[in-house]
């Protein structure tokens, strides 16, 4: 690991040297005397030269190829920092058009390499949802870290425009029929859109920029909680048998897989968590929601939430519509003793 660390730092270290160099070339008062065509230079060296330096520096490395367009991406983010306010005409040109085909080559890139999987995961018999697909597909694209954040802003917009209710199977249990969490999330979603109106006026006379910049915010949370509010009824709990497992899905914003086998307790529960924290709400609206089962895992496990941020627990509670055909359906495959069985 320390050695992989190491090569990897001394492959970063050549770009960054000549990142350095045009900074210091660029904040020399005689380049203001000169031409300004070499802004322009400058500006290309960073956006292209570097990449394709860092290019023939991984390209017998196992390195992934598409980390040289990560750095394109950094390098045209960045270029506008090193350039003074009257120069970067040309960099903002640049990323008017550039900035739009980045996002629809991700987007495309992502949605291709989830259709690419599913025709290999249905040769190996394993069925995915498009989000799983997605969020797969990121993972082998982009580094650590960005996969979650990219699969995160996809899901949103596939879960709030694009996908179709569908019905639970056999082994599949929901948990927002009969909680009133529904209703819950949608009022919280009123309440944010009348203040975002309420805020945007009283901010837009004195501050304009800044009101425009928290209507933008509260405007893609409350897309956010509408995506959730229909990502419930497609992402349910689930057993599954096959592969000895539970998957617990809170729409699209939470997930957790538990083994079977490190399950110690599965009880019925609708009684007040402790205040100690002992016991994690799997429901992101702990708050707002209910539960009605509470479980015990052997070994401390993490579930992850929205941008793939964890939160680890070795009791989690959450709600299911169906609790007693779950508990019956679910207890018999657990490797637990009758006494257990029987709490």
């Amino acid at each position: 690991m320390t050695n992989k660390i190491s090569s990897y730092f001394h492959i970063l270290l050549i770009p960054s040297l000549i990142y350095l160099g045009v900074v210091c070339l660029a904040n020399q008062p005689i380049i203001n005397n000169v031409n300004p065509f070499i802004y322009k230079a400058l500006v290309l060296d960073i956006i292209v030269t570097i990449p394709i330096v860092y290019f023939l520096l991984i390209r017998k490395k196992t390195i992934p190829k598409f980390t040289v367009f990560t750095m394109f991406v950094v390098c045209l983010l960045t270029a506008g920092l090193i350039l003074p306010n009257e120069s970067q005409g040309f960099l903002k040109n640049l990323k008017f058009y550039l900035i739009p085909l980045i996002e629809f080559f991700v987007v495309g890139l992502v949605v291709f390499k989830s259709f690419e999987l599913k025709r290999k995961l249905k040769n190996e018999d394993l069925k995915l949802d498009f989000y799983d697909r997605i969020k797969m597909a990121c993972a082998n694209v982009f580094p650590i870290g960005i996969d979650k954040l990219i699969a995160t802003e996809i899901g949103v917009f596939y879960f709030a425009f694009f996908a179709k209710k569908r019905e639970a199977s056999s082994n599949e249990y929901s948990g927002y029929k009969k909680n009133g969490i529904r209703l819950s999330i949608i009022v919280l979603m009123f309440v944010l859109l009348f203040e975002l109106i309420t805020v945007h006026f009283l901010l837009h006379r004195s501050y304009p920029i800044l009101a425009w910049v928290m209507t933008a915010f509260s405007a893609y949370a409350c897309l956010q909680i509408w995506a959730l509010i229909r990502s419930l009824e497609l992402q349910y709990y689930e057993i599954d048998a096959k592969n000895r497992c539970l998957i617990l899905r809170y729409g699209f914003f939470n997930f957790c897989k538990i083994e079977f086998d490190n399950i110690e307790r599965v009880e019925k529960n609708k009684r007040s968590l402790p205040t100690d924290g002992s016991v994690v709400h799997f429901s992101p609206f702990s708050l707002l929601d209910q539960h009605n089962l509470i479980l015990d895992v052997r070994e401390s496990q993490t579930f992850s939430g929205l941008y793939g941020l964890k939160k680890s627990f070795k009791r989690i509670a959450f709600f299911l519509d169906e609790v007693d055909v779950f508990y019956n359906t679910f207890l018999p495959l657990l490797p637990l003793s009758t006494e257990e069985q029987k709490d």
